[in-house]
Order: structure tokens, then C-alpha cells, then sequence
């Protein structure tokens, strides 16, 4: 064989290893670091995506001044001092310090309270990506894909989300550090969860919110808690409760307070039918 021939060879293998390399270890890696990049554009075109959910460590504040109310599905503690301020064609449930006039859609007084929910809760399943065929059609994953993708987040040490309480916690959990462009199974785990932390409503900022997760027997919940001290000096909680034996039901909850134990209190009374 010529010189001629040994370089053309060596010129074609090297072409064929290239495009080995780029299709089965550089295209995946790069596509994800595409999507993590776009992801990122929704938290403002920076990579801070707040801090990471931690446990809820109030569970021990309880109000015996609150009256044990069945909703249905739950019994939830009121304050004493709230009133029941729901319009009568809405699907949310509104109570609101008692007296206070402008409180329902509109700028609260200094002392005014309220909370809002649905007691009928929202049907999240869909968000499960194992348990919705069009979401898993429309994300372009193979089954390959959802091996690399379980064992990503086993690898970053959390569980495949098969839940929509354990997807929104799995979500609020990641770091910046999940992601490792050469580590494409815990890459991809993070990206799949950074969509849900790019539109979630509990994003904690690490300034004045936090974001908590809360689990016990009978219900979990993913909390966050924001003071706005340059706003109306009240706390500001936003929550999605779920049933233990149902954890793709999710009750959708806002609070303002001016008190944040009062929170706590009613957060830790609420109890699902067994």
C-alpha cells in the first residue's frame, strides 16, 4: 500500500471517529447545554436560579385560638378573627381579617390578612413525565433517554420523579453544581428539572424568600415564605399541598400575613380526610 492510500485511510477512519465522537458524546452534551442555556434565559438571562428547598422546621407552632374548619377534602385551622369573604361563583375559598373592606383584590391596610385556595385542588400528574405519553412525545425523549435520565438523578443522589409533589420538590432541590457538562446522565436530570424551577411559583430568590418542603404522615407540601419589607412589611407564603396518598393533587395556597407564626400555625393545622 502507497503513502497515498495510508493517508486517505488514515484521513477516513479519522473522519468516521470524529463523527463518532461528536453524534454519541458531543451532540447529546450539546443539545442539553442548549436547553439548560434557554432555560436559564427565564430566570433573566443569569445562572442564579435561588437556593435550594430546605426542611420546614416550624412544624411545632400551633394556635389553639384557630377554628378547625372542614372543607371537604381537608379540615384547615382559621383564625378567629377571619371571615369568610369567598364570592359566590368562584372556585377559590377567601378569608380575610374581619373589617377589612379592601382586602379582596385590592391593596391591603397595614392590618388586614388574607388567604386564598382551591379546596378542590388541581389534577398535576401531567407535569409526571413517566405518567404523560404527549409530554413525553413532545420533551423528544427515547427510552434511552429516560435511562439516562433515571440514572441521573439517581446519580445526583435524588429519585426519577414519579409524582407531581416529587417532581416540584426534585426541582427545588437542584443546584448549579447538578450540572457538569461531562456528565451527561446528571446534566440531562438537571435540565428536566430546571424547567419546572424556571415556571414554578415557589422560586425562593435567597434574599428575603425561602422555600421549604414539608412532609408528614398525612400530608407534603412545597412552601415558600417571602418578607417584603419594602413593600408592605408583611410575609408572603405561597404553597402546594398534597395528600400523602395522593401526591399528584395538588391545593394551591397564598397567604399574607403580618405575623408569620400565624402562617405556621394554619399550615401546620390542616389535615386530609382519611
Amino acid at each position: 500500500m502507497n503513502k497515498t492510500k495510508k493517508i486517505v485511510i488514515i484521513a477516513i477512519i479519522a473522519v468516521l471517529l470524529t463523527a463518532v465522537l461528536y453524534f454519541i458524546i458531543l451532540h447529546p452534551r450539546i443539545k442539553t447545554y442548549l436547553s439548560t442555556v434557554a432555560i436559564y434565559e427565564e430566570f433573566g438571562g443569569n445562572r442564579d436560579i435561588g437556593e435550594p428547598i430546605i426542611e420546614y422546621d416550624h412544624s411545632n407552632v400551633t394556635d389553639e385560638s384557630l377554628v378547625l374548619t372542614d372543607f371537604g377534602t381537608f379540615r384547615l385551622g382559621i383564625p378567629s378573627d377571619w371571615e369568610d369573604r369567598s364570592k359566590e361563583d368562584s372556585e377559590f375559598t377567601t378569608y380575610c381579617t374581619i373589617g377589612a373592606a379592601n382586602a379582596v383584590g385590592k391593596e391591603l391596610e397595614p392590618n388586614e390578612e388574607i388567604m386564598v385556595f382551591n379546596p378542590a385542588g388541581n389534577d398535576n400528574s401531567s407535569i409526571v413525565l413517566l405518567n404523560n405519553e404527549e409530554l413525553y412525545e413532545e420533551s423528544g425523549f427515547s427510552d434511552a433517554d429516560i435511562r439516562h435520565l433515571t440514572r441521573g438523578f439517581e446519580k445526583l443522589g435524588y429519585e426519577m420523579p414519579d409524582s407531581a409533589y416529587a417532581t416540584l420538590k426534585c426541582a427545588h432541590s437542584i443546584t448549579p453544581d447538578d450540572y457538569n457538562f461531562l456528565k451527561y446522565d446528571e446534566s440531562l436530570a438537571f435540565t428536566y428539572a430546571l424547567v419546572f424551577r424556571a415556571g414554578s411559583l415557589y422560586y425562593s430568590n435567597g434574599n428575603t424568600a425561602k422555600t421549604y418542603y414539608y412532609e408528614t404522615d398525612n400530608k407534603c407540601a412545597i412552601i415558600n415564605e417571602q418578607y417584603r419589607p419594602d413593600y408592605d412589611g408583611k410575609y408572603h407564603f405561597k404553597m402546594e399541598v398534597y395528600d400523602a396518598d395522593d401526591l399528584n393533587t395538588g391545593y394551591i395556597f397564598t397567604m399574607t400575613v403580618t405575623d408569620k407564626e400565624t402562617a405556621y400555625a394554619i399550615i401546620n393545622s390542616l389535615t386530609f380526610d382519611d
